[in-house]
């Protein structure tokens, strides 16, 4: 974990420990729950709520959810401690990171940029953006880390 004590947390991330039953859910809880008993603040950019809720009702659009599972998966959600910053400097540095990672979209570079900025690490579970990410910013962390150094 990184020497400050906060973290940015990406939407794929909450949705995994929101919903309980995807293959990256046991790190997400497990990480989730390091992270509010050590007080670490969950950092996380403007767009987070948007596309963490769209995945959710994505789910439940498709079928997936039962009305009752979706209603306790947003409750979930909803009851994660998540700071949403909005700094103007995120959007252009998120810009130059995806384009330096030759990503198609920004949203990705947008967590990455924020966990820049704050000097902390970034934890997705975006297993391709953690593949083009890591090299170059070596605190983009995959979910499935959670547990190693």
């Amino acid at each position: 974990m990184s020497m400050r004590n906060e973290v940015v947390l990406d939407a794929s991330v909450a949705v995994a420990f929101a919903t309980g039953d995807e293959p990256d859910s046991p790190a997400a809880e497990a990480l989730v729950e390091r992270l509010v008993s050590s007080g670490c603040a969950i950092l996380a950019p403007p767009l987070f709520e948007s596309e963490a809720d769209g995945a959710l009702r994505q789910r439940a659009y498709r079928g997936a959810f039962a009305p009752q599972e979706a209603a306790l998966a947003r409750s979930a959600l909803d009851g994660l401690p998540v700071v949403i910053l909005h700094r103007a400097a995120v959007r252009r540095r998120a810009r130059e990171i995806a384009e330096t990672l030759n990503q198609r979209l920004v949203y990705d570079s947008t967590y990455a940029a924020l966990a820049e900025l704050r000097g902390c690490e970034l934890w997705t579970g975006d297993r391709a953006f953690h593949r083009a990410a890591r090299r170059q910013f070596g605190f983009v962390r995959y979910i499935q880390e959670v547990g190693k150094p």
